[in-house]
């Protein structure tokens, strides 16, 4: 019951006539090549949300708090009304262009999550003290079905060339059924000094429950039971946060902090769940040649070839996690911090700060295929194609690149383990921050600051095992075709450093204010990714690719962290205006940004070929606003 000393909040929001045509917008729709009739429909049905929420102070020292959320998400993907679903979509191959109805698959996203929390608060002389639990769980239930009975139909020049059949109908299932966390912490305070201890526990265990499929249209005998998937995964971990915070001279102005904390990461939880789910792995799609013998454009079984993909409609699970890296404690991926820094104050109102930040990851994860081994892997070289726009002017050999032989080609057993199981990785962050703040007479205000940054990393201990196909990376991502060489598997690119700063100046008249913001950051990293050829490839490898002698290979021209563009520069400015109008304020503002209209290169083409560096993004122009804000 409601009372002076028990609060109750309640929160209740419900949507349901929300729909979106999804024309032009990416996966959704399809821009330019796609007409209206072929767009998918995108509504809820309905989704809502529930949150109470209480609290209590027992005493002038002990506050209870508690609270609970639901949320149902029901997100849906339909053809356009009066489309029948079972006619099926064509698309042209030659320019892409689809028609007639929505191609490929449709279906329901439904999730429901609830979670309940509490927490105990006791204040003391010295102590502020604090602990308390989260319990949360959820479910996720996805469908999949297909238009046109499951096919799409596709032309080269407008005859029948092939079609698209799909695996369908699939449900989807997936439990979160616990994540829980348990913390207690406590600030400290002696004389000078304040220390803040900190512990959390969290426990996460989610499954794919039993599942069973039908079945459909291209997948007339199906009848699979799949049993449950449990505990993927089941993690346990404690993790400190501790810190300190000084008070040098006893007078407020000088602070010395330091903190050591450890953080738990990864990817999306939901991704370890969904690899282990036998239904997501299931090949839900193939193509058919198709020769319209009676050329009347309806596909018909005598008229269509055999299927591209041997495992249609059958669970094809090329990638697994290790039951090492999915069970246990402290087996879940994480790094730690350690942070310094010192503030003063220089002067009434003036003050600076330099912190210094270092974080270290663990338990980082690569991927095996344990299909090959290392000899099964024979090493070439390149020469890297001559423009003075690459190091040195290209030219160069590169080697420290792989091809597997002929026998082992196409065989992928992927298993995700501890990199540790093979040699040392190492992800180091090093962050240096200074910043200044002035609040100057006559209502003036400067501020700015600096971050210099360094993300390393090393990775090469995967140098003689091609069998190692990809390493998680945290901050530094690693391109496809990156050879194994010590130039390339020791990232150790330069500190960058960005700059920004802020004044504001009241004007001595009418209540007006000037204000500006200039940023400086360092340029986009500038790599090349090349595609060579069997040819340029045979003099080394002596032999044909795997691929064929029509094969490619994707070869990195430039290794990460050595080449960066030009530096982006920015200037803001804006001159305000503020006024009362009866009861309500006023604050008119014009804005000019960009204001020296520069023109940097934000994101360039990054293949190596004639549009190579080729900017795809550039700083917008320069940009004026007018703004009128009312408070009332």
């Amino acid at each position: 019951m409601a009372t002076p000393k028990n609060k109750i909040g309640l929160y209740y929001e419900y949507q349901q006539n929300w729909e979106n045509y999804s024309y032009g917008q990416g996966s959704l729709g399809g821009g330019g090549t796609t007409s209206p009739e072929s767009i998918s429909k995108y509504y809820v049905e309905p989704n809502y949300w529930v949150q109470a929420h209480w609290s209590s102070p027992v005493t002038s020292r002990l506050l209870l708090e508690a609270g609970t959320t639901f949320a149902n998400n029901n997100w849906v993907m339909t053809p356009q009304a009066g489309n029948p679903k079972e006619l099926p979509a064509v698309r042209e191959l030659r320019t892409t262009t689809v028609w007639r109805n929505l191609p490929g698959t449709v279906g329901q996203n439904a999730t429901h999550q609830y979670n309940v929390s509490g927490s105990l608060s006791y204040v003391t002389g010295s102590h502020t003290f604090k602990t308390g639990a989260l319990l949360l769980r959820a479910t996720s239930h996805s469908t999949r079905d297909s238009t046109g009975n499951a096919t799409t139909l596709q032309l080269l020049d407008g005859v029948p060339s092939s079609v698209v059949v799909y695996a369908t109908p699939l449900e989807i299932d997936e439990k979160l059924g616990t994540q829980a966390g348990i913390y207690g912490q406590d600030q400290w305070k002696i004389k000078h000094l304040a220390l803040y201890l900190g512990l959390r526990f969290d426990y996460y265990n989610a499954s794919v429950p039993a599942q069973h499929l039908g079945p459909g249209p291209w997948v007339p005998n199906r009848d699979v039971t799949f049993a449950e998937v449990s505990n993927v995964p089941n993690w346990k971990d404690l993790s400190p946060r501790l810190g300190a915070v000084y008070d040098l001279f006893g007078n407020g102005k000088t602070a010395l902090k330091a903190s050591l904390s450890r953080y738990l990461f990864g990817p999306e939880i939901i991704t370890f769940t969904r690899l282990a789910n036998p239904v997501g792995a299931i090949a839900s799609n193939a193509t058919r040649t198709w020769t319209d013998s009676n050329g009347d454009f309806i596909p018909q079984l005598s008229e269509l070839g055999s299927l591209s993909a041997a495992t249609f409609g059958l669970p094809n699970i090329t990638t697994r996690y290790d039951p090492d890296v999915l069970n246990g404690f402290g087996k879940r991926s994480y790094n730690w911090e350690i942070s310094t820094s010192v503030q003063h104050e220089l002067f009434p109102r003036v003050a600076i700060s330099a912190a210094y930040f270092r974080r270290w990851w663990k338990n980082l994860l690569v991927t095996q295929n344990q299909g090959v081994t290392a000899a099964d892997f024979d090493t070439y070289c390149i020469t890297a194609p001559a423009d003075s726009r690459l190091p040195a002017g290209g030219g160069n050999q590169i080697c420290g690149l792989f091809d597997v032989k002929q026998a082992k080609f196409g065989v992928i057993q992927n298993v995700i383990t501890f990199a540790d199981n093979f040699g040392d990785q190492r992800e180091v962050y090093n962050g240096f921050d200074l910043n200044i703040t002035a609040r100057l007479p006559n209502g003036a205000l400067l501020s700015g600051g600096t971050n210099t940054e360094r993300m390393s990393r090393n990775t090469c201990y995967t140098l003689n095992d091609a069998s190692l196909v990809t390493a998680s990376a945290q901050g530094v991502t690693t391109p496809a075709g990156t050879p194994r060489s010590s130039a390339y598997c020791d990232t150790q690119p330069p500190f960058l450093t960005q700059v920004k700063l802020y004044g504001a100046y009241p004007l001595p008249w009418w209540k007006m204010q000037v204000s500006a913001t200039v940023q400086s950051t360092p340029g986009p990293e500038i790599l090349a990714t090349y595609t060579a050829r069997n040819a340029e490839i045979v003099p080394s490898l002596i032999r044909n690719l795997a691929s064929g002698p029509t094969g490619t290979a994707t070869v990195q021209l430039i290794p990460n962290g050595t080449l960066y563009g030009d530096r982006l520069t920015q200037l803001d400015f804006r001159v305000s205006k503020t006024f009362n109008l009866g009861r309500a304020r006023f604050q008119t503002a014009f804005d000019l940004y960009n204001l020296f209209n520069g023109n940097p290169v934000i994101a360039q083409n990054n293949t190596f070929g004639p549009a190579w560096q080729r900017p795809t993004v550039i700083q917008l122009g320069r940009l004026a606003k007018f703004g009128v804000q009312v408070n009332f």
